[in-house]
């Protein structure tokens, strides 16, 4: 979950992909729930459950007999959930809940990274872009650096578009 937005970015097996794609189609369902509301879930017969009566039929219609959806906190407002499907009902037993628990932890992590490599990505790319138009505006009004920026960061509020935006434009 990134801005409100739900998305999936990993799904292995036909079951998930269409496990995933009941959950978006209804609004509802234990991975929603639990991206969403910081929550562990736990769904030991499907065919039993009566949280979300609508997803559990078309889920048990799917081959799904239970499920464990775990919370990720990934950074920030930025949540996710770790969806694990079985066949079988009552297939998640102590140790497999313990596992899956660490393994949402490490997954959490790994995340975090791929998100913070990318944010500092951007901003490199960000910060030479900005650069090439300051050098631009430099030369174009015979202005030093600081003005440069200044007269970005003008156009940046006055357009209410973030600087790097504007220097993608200029540039």
């Amino acid at each position: 979950v990134t801005n409100g937005r739900i998305e999936t970015p990993v799904m292995l097996g036909e079951i998930a992909a269409q496990s995933d794609a009941l959950q978006q189609e209804l609004g509802e369902g234990p991975c929603i729930r639990s991206a969403t509301d910081d929550t562990t879930i736990w769904i030991d017969d499907m065919r039993r459950e009566t949280r979300w009566p609508t997803f559990c039929a078309a889920a048990t219609d799917l081959g799904i007999g239970s499920m464990a959806c775990f919370c990720l906190y990934i950074a920030g407002e930025e949540r996710g959930a770790l969806n694990l499907h079985s066949t079988v009902p009552n297939a998640f037993d102590d140790e497999s809940r313990a596992l899956g628990q660490l393994f949402a932890a490490h997954t959490a992590t790994a995340f975090s990274a791929v998100r913070e490599k990318e944010q500092l990505r951007t901003a490199l790319s960000s910060r030479d872009l900005i650069g090439q138009a300051k050098g631009m505006i430099m030369e174009r009004f015979s202005i030093d650096s600081l003005q440069a920026f200044e007269l970005l960061r003008k156009l940046s509020q006055d357009s209410n578009t973030p600087i790097a935006d504007i220097a993608r434009q200029l540039v």
